[in-house]
C-alpha cells in the first residue's frame, strides 16, 4: 500500500462515545445530543475524513455537541473507512515493529490505496450525499440553523453546501481531494482551517485563496503554524504543541459558527 499525509495521524485510542449509531436514509449516522441543561444552539452535519465513524471523529463530535450543537456524523463511505492502523503505519517499513493486532497487520496489507481513493471519489461522495441530505434536512426541526464541518476528504462536500441556501455557515479542516471548481462561488460563510506542512498545501493554500475571491459570504482562511494535515482532528494527544493547535482550530470553528446564531 501508499500513503500520504492526508492519512497520517494519531488514532484516538479508548473513548466511550456519549451519541448513538442509528440509520437514516440508508447511511450509518453518530448522533450526539446536546445536553439538556445547554440550550441547543443549532445543527451541525459532519462530513468526516477518510477514516468515517473512527473514534477521532466521534470525539469531536461530542465536543461539538457539548458546545450546543446536536452533531451528526454521516458515514458516506458506507462502512469502508480507512483502518485506524493505517495512521501509524509508514509504509515500507517493518510492521512487526508496530505492536499491531494481527488484525490489524492484515487490514494494512490488504489495503490497495489507489483502489480505494478511486471507489470513494469525489463524484461518488458527492452523489451519496446527495441522496442522504434532502431528507436528512427535511427532518430538522422547523427555524433550526444547520451548519456543517468536514474534515480532510470530507471538504469538498461542504464547499459544495456552502454554494446553496440551506446551511447558515460552513467549517473546512484540511480539505483535500475535491474538484478545484467546488470551492469557488460559494454564498454561505465559510471557515477554512490548514495546515501549515502538508503534502496538499503548496497548492491548496494558493487555490483557497484564489477561490475566496470568489465568495459572496464571510469567510476566515487560517493556516496553523507547526501542523500537519490532520491537526483539527487526529493530533497526538502526547505531544503539547500539537494538541494547543487542535484546541485553537476547535475554539476558531465554534467561534466562527456562534458568530451566525
Amino acid at each position: 500500500m501508499s500513503t500520504c499525509d492526508c492519512f497520517r495521524g494519531t488514532p484516538g485510542g479508548p473513548y466511550d462515545p456519549r451519541g448513538t449509531f442509528q440509520s437514516r436514509n440508508g447511511l450509518k449516522v453518530y448522533i450526539s445530543e446536546v445536553a439538556t441543561k445547554v440550550d441547543v444552539k443549532g445543527e451541525l452535519l459532519f462530513i468526516p475524513d477518510a477514516f468515517g465513524l473512527a473514534t477521532h471523529n466521534l470525539e469531536l463530535a461530542d465536543e461539538y455537541a457539548a458546545q450546543g450543537f446536536r452533531t451528526t456524523i454521516v458515514d458516506y463511505l458506507e462502512g469502508d473507512g480507512l483502518p485506524e492502523a493505517v495512521m501509524r503505519y509508514a509504509p515500507g517499513t517493518d510492521i512487526t515493529t508496530y505492536g499491531f493486532t494481527d488484525k490489524e497487520i492484515e487490514s494494512i496489507q490488504k489495503l490497495d490505496m489507489d483502489a480505494w481513493l478511486k471507489a470513494h471519489n469525489s463524484k461518488k461522495n458527492f452523489s451519496i450525499l446527495d441522496r442522504f441530505y434532502p431528507d436528512y434536512r427535511h427532518g430538522l426541526p422547523h427555524g433550526v440553523k444547520l451548519f456543517t464541518l468536514a474534515h480532510c476528504l470530507g471538504g469538498g462536500a461542504a464547499f459544495k453546501l456552502a454554494k446553496g441556501n440551506d446551511i447558515t455557515a460552513a467549517i473546512v479542516m484540511h480539505p483535500s481531494f475535491f474538484p478545484g471548481d467546488v470551492s469557488k462561488d460559494l454564498i454561505q460563510p465559510v471557515f477554512v482551517g490548514l495546515a501549515e506542512s502538508d503534502v496538499f498545501t503548496p497548492d491548496l493554500i494558493n487555490d483557497i485563496l484564489t477561490s475566496s475571491k470568489s465568495w459572496k459570504g464571510a469567510y476566515k482562511i487560517s493556516v496553523y503554524g507547526g501542523t500537519v494535515h490532520g491537526f483539527a482532528s487526529r493530533a497526538d494527544k502526547t505531544d503539547e504543541n500539537a494538541m494547543r493547535n487542535l484546541r485553537a482550530s476547535f475554539k476558531d470553528s465554534v467561534d466562527f459558527i456562534e458568530s451566525f446564531l
